[in-house]
C-alpha cells in the first residue's frame, strides 16, 4: 500500500491510496489497515486487481466504482530519485 498525498488546493480528495492486490488477500489488506482510509470520505483509493478482493467488500457498507485506467504516469524532476511524497501522479 502506498500513500501520497494530493496538493491542490480546491480538492476535496487530501490523500490518494494505491494498493496492488495481485498477491494479496483480502483479509491482509484489512489488517494492514486499508479499513480506515475507506473511511475517510479526504481519501481516494485505488486498488489495483480489486476483482481479487471483491467479494469481501461488498459485505462493507462502503460505495465502490469501478474504473478502467488506460496510463499512469508518475514523474519526478531534474532526474533526482524523489520520496513518495515528492512524485506527482497523472492518471489519464
Amino acid at each position: 500500500m502506498k500513500i501520497y498525498s494530493v496538493k491542490k488546493r480546491n480538492s476535496s480528495v487530501k490523500r490518494l491510496i494505491h494498493v496492488d492486490a495481485y498477491r494479496v488477500e483480502a483479509e491482509d489488506l484489512f489488517q494492514i489497515g486499508l479499513q480506515e482510509y475507506l473511511n475517510d470520505p479526504q481519501t481516494a483509493v485505488f486498488i489495483e486487481w480489486g476483482s481479487k478482493v471483491e467479494k469481501k467488500f461488498k459485505k462493507s457498507k462502503i460505495n465502490f466504482t469501478k474504473i478502467k485506467i488506460r496510463k499512469v504516469k508518475a514523474s519526478a524532476s531534474g532526474g533526482n530519485k524523489l520520496s513518495d511524497q515528492e512524485r506527482q501522479i497523472i492518471i489519464e
